[in-house]
């Protein structure tokens, strides 16, 4: 990251996705609570038009990807 130490404001959703990936691996009760607040976290973050931003210079798609890929993971596990 080339923030003063916290998260940039743009590789939100990259983050978010490979942290969904990672907490696939751990035990199930810490896994269904970590994609419980990944899965209200990321539905509370849409644009007006559905889609979600990352990274302005890559446009919507690229965001809107990661989010619907992060989704797809909490909510497999998400009770």
């Amino acid at each position: 990251f080339h923030s003063n130490g916290e998260l940039a404001g743009f590789f939100f959703y990259h983050d978010i996705f490979h942290s969904c990936e990672a907490a696939t691996l751990i035990g199930q009760k810490a896994r269904d609570e970590h994609m419980e607040k990944f899965l209200k976290l990321i539905l509370s973050l849409p644009e007006i038009d559905g889609s979600f931003v990352d990274s302005h210079e890559m446009g919507k798609s690229y965001g809107t990807a990661m989010a619907l890929l992060s989704l797809r993971n909490a909510r497999r596990f998400a009770k």
